[in-house]
């Protein structure tokens, strides 16, 4: 369950309806950087959240990590679960059970002796998915999620996805030379190169609503 999501995404639903190009008008010299909190309360549990600052629109960089911080998800209940785990890129799990759904919940997170605090939200079931299908376009590959909303008051909808690519070489490679008998042996499982796996989380944001349907 996302339960910060609708926080989150309340503002960019404003801007579906076109697009325009903008040219911000800056100084340059105003370039304090601002915490960016990306995640949400995950009610099954282990939330996981990924902090940054913002940088300059001339800097090389998109986001700068935002390393040294402590997270804590706090109920109404007085239950409290703070972050154990961080990582140089900025991502925090903050480890819990599952969560009650008869509670609200907020966000807590500390950084360089500056304290921010979310307002307290109310956790919303999510729709299981009913079916998932795809299409083949000339872009690649479409994918269509569908769902039964069983809940009125669920009316956000943010997907995130882990993709796993399988690589395979045309032609394979059996052979590798040892340098430690001076010949030539076939592979072992474990030197295998001719065929590799990648995997990635979604990088977009893809959000929805059926606050209009």
């Amino acid at each position: 369950m996302r339960s910060l999501t609708k926080l989150f995404l309340a503002i960019p639903l404003l801007f579906w309806s076109c697009e325009e190009p903008y040219a911000p008008d800056y100084e340059p010299d105003d370039s304090t950087p601002i915490l960016i909190i990306d995640g949400f309360i995950d009610m099954s549990g282990n939330s996981r959240f990924k902090l940054s600052y913002t940088v300059p629109l001339n800097a090389e960089e998109s986001t700068l990590p935002a390393r040294g911080a402590t997270l804590a998800i706090e109920s109404e209940n007085n239950e409290s679960y703070t972050s154990s785990l961080s990582t140089g890129a900025g991502s925090y799990t903050v480890s819990h059970p599952a969560l009650s759904m008869n509670t609200r919940y907020r966000l807590r997170a500390v950084i360089s002796g500056k304290e921010y605090l979310s307002d307290w939200v109310t956790p919303y079931a999510t729709s299981e998915i009913s079916e998932i299908d795809y299409k083949r376009t000339d872009l690649g590959m479409e994918i269509y999620v569908s769902s039964v909303n069983s809940d009125e008051n669920a009316r956000y909808y943010r997907w995130e996805c882990e993709e796993t690519w399988k690589f395979s070489a045309r032609y394979r490679s059996s052979f590798i030379y040892d340098p430690f008998s001076r010949s030539v042996r076939y592979r072992t499982p474990e030197e295998n190169i001719s065929v590799c796996f990648q995997h990635e989380n979604s990088a977009e944001i893809l959000v929805g609503t059926t606050e209009n349907l």
